[in-house]
């Protein structure tokens, strides 16, 4: 009985210290969210009181007018992404299934074309024949449509970006050190993250360049959606710097 007691109190201190955690977390995440929101709506509310009152700039209305609808849209994008962490934080059940990798991948990728061309990058896609996991579907669809968003986002004018499976150690020992026993989806692009920063991007909002991520169209969510889906699949993953480019990897359940 004394056991059992014992046993007992460990499981409710543990869960008393996941729910602190996990409190703690949730503060941080709104008070990052009102303070992301909070500087645009204020510059879209002094650009509309400038117009009402006829000042200065202010009296070109059609120019200010469109920067208030380009804030509000960018604040719009940013709302459905704290929305969807929100619901990945609840009671969200994953649906597993089998996918077939290359399907979705080619799906994700086809969205992104346009931006890749126009950016000059070149995408390469080298996936494995007949190479599938079992996931959630959507939640997988959400967690590569991020991480080629931020992909190509982050590669330069004319860079590279390689999307590829590898099995066990075939593939990956061309970018890294590390090994692995299984099935990863991998995407390299050209680049660099400082070290010090790599923990940091699966935080919500962070950004390495907050002026030009901006301009970007970037909400600093994406890696924290990314993170978010994976770890409610329990998929491994990781992103780490290579000698001249940047891999993210994910591992597929099989």
């Amino acid at each position: 009985m004394y056991a059992k007691l014992k046993d007992t109190i460990i499981e409710l201190g543990e869960e008393n210290t996941r729910r602190k955690e996990m409190e703690e977390s949730q503060r941080y995440f709104f008070s990052a969210a009102s303070h992301e929101l909070k500087t645009p709506i204020a510059a879209a509310r002094v650009m509309m009181e400038g117009m009402m009152a006829d000042i200065g700039d202010y009296i070109n209305h059609p120019k200010y007018l469109n920067e208030c609808i380009k804030l509000m849209d960018e604040q719009s994008k940013t709302i459905y992404e704290i929305l969807d962490i929100v619901n990945l934080d609840g009671h969200f059940e994953p649906q597993p299934q089998n996918v077939d990798i290359n399907e979705i991948v080619l799906e994700q990728l086809h969205k992104y074309k346009p931006m890749s061309l126009a950016n000059g990058q070149n995408v390469i896609c080298d996936i494995h024949e007949n190479v599938s996991c079992y996931a959630d579907p959507r939640l997988l669809k959400k967690a590569l449509s991020n991480v080629l968003l931020n992909a190509i986002q982050n590669t330069p004018q004319d860079g590279k970006i390689h999307i590829f499976t590898e099995i066990s150690n075939e593939g990956i020992q061309q970018f890294t050190e590390n090994t692995y026993e299984g099935i990863r989806l991998c995407v390299v692009n050209t680049g660099h993250i400082d070290e010090e920063l790599l923990p940091r991007l699966f935080d919500p909002f962070f950004r390495m360049d907050k002026a030009r991520n901006r301009k970007n169209g970037q909400t600093g969510l994406g890696l924290t959606i990314v993170k978010k889906t994976l770890d409610l699949m329990e998929m491994e993953f990781g992103l780490e710097n290579t000698e001249d480019s940047v891999l993210f990897w994910m591992a597929l359940n099989k």
